[in-house]
């Protein structure tokens, strides 16, 4: 029985790191993206888009893991 919890809980863990990442909020100067570690390059396009609708482009500010996955902040410079 033990063995199968940990198993699921295992799953579930590893299921957390493939979120694709998506905006999670945006305004003219931030964007904060949140996914899995291994879409980081994603992240940036991302934010790259954001930034570009107000003429700007993405400049990483921060990056840190969460319960879910991981949380890059953009600042959105000229």
């Amino acid at each position: 029985m033990k063995i199968i919890a940990v198993f699921l809980c295992v799953v579930a863990v590893s299921g957390c790191s493939t979120i694709r990442p998506s905006v999670e909020s945006s305004t003219p100067r931030s964007v904060v993206i949140e996914g899995g570690v291994q879409y980081a390059t994603d992240a940036t396009t991302l934010a790259q888009a954001e930034c570009q609708k107000h003429g700007r482009h993405a400049r990483l500010r921060s990056d840190k893991q969460d319960i879910i996955g991981w949380v890059w902040t953009y600042d959105c410079v000229e």
